[in-house]
């Protein structure tokens, strides 16, 4: 994981953000929304591991978030949209990043038995 300066994050918590509305994300709207060129968002994004684009350059995937057009373990649901987690821990720190309650749905890899928890930003 990169260090990130407080631009970097501004461009991560507002992909997150985005992310959660279940549609990809185009870099110029998160731009837009925080106020900095696009030019340096894109900058960012392609210095970045972890970023997934569509065709269109927009984001698919992203650090431990993807839209379902990606296969993920976890399933994640805000605001009765659906997303994505990579891993158990990116289900515990995407909630906070996004100020939002999550449930979280996953299957016992060795009974198939469904597990679901739900997660609030405050822990």
């Amino acid at each position: 994981m990169p260090k990130l300066d407080l631009t970097d994050q501004q461009i991560s918590t507002e992909i997150h953000q985005l992310m959660s509305a279940n549609e990809p994300v185009d870099p110029a709207d998160v731009a837009r929304n925080i106020g900095v060129p696009v030019e340096l968002v894109n900058a960012r994004l392609d210095s970045w591991p972890g970023v997934y684009r569509d065709s269109a350059g927009r984001l698919v995937g992203f650090w431990g978030q993807a839209l379902s057009i990606i296969d993920a373990e976890y399933r994640f649901q805000v605001d009765g949209k659906t997303t994505y987690a990579w891993c158990a821990l990116d289900t515990l720190f995407i909630p906070k990043i996004i100020d939002k309650t999550v449930r979280v749905e996953a299957y016992d890899p060795v009974t198939n038995e469904p597990v679901s928890l739900v997660v609030q930003p405050d822990g």
